[in-house]
């Protein structure tokens, strides 16, 4: 009696039947998530970010090869370029909320 209700699969039914199922139960893919972007993110603050990113990645390999001496002269380097960073950031806010209060 089971083989009267065994359904014959072929590739090509198979492969429907799951394309069937996904479109059924997956929700459409919108093209990913993408943030919105921040009212105060502009080409000063791009700019000071890549620096310190640049600067970060430079850090993080040269601690394998340097000396010590180095290291702190590069953390040094570093702390400016994030201290500029959040500088930047912070007087672009400044900017943006003013912007938004008078409703531009």
């Amino acid at each position: 009696m089971r083989s009267r209700n065994r359904l014959l699969l072929t590739p090509e039914s198979l492969t429907k039947l799951l394309t069937d199922v996904c479109n059924e139960t997956l929700k459409p893919s919108n093209g990913g998530t993408r943030r919105k972007p921040m009212y105060w993110w502009n080409s000063k603050v791009a700019e000071a970010s890549k620096e310190y990113i640049r600067k970060r990645r430079i850090l993080t390999r040269q601690r394998k090869k340097s000396s010590p001496y180095d290291i702190l002269t590069m953390e040094e380097d570093l702390a400016q370029a994030r201290r500029q960073l959040r500088g930047e950031i912070k007087e672009s806010k400044k900017c943006g909320v003013a912007g938004v209060m008078r409703g531009s």
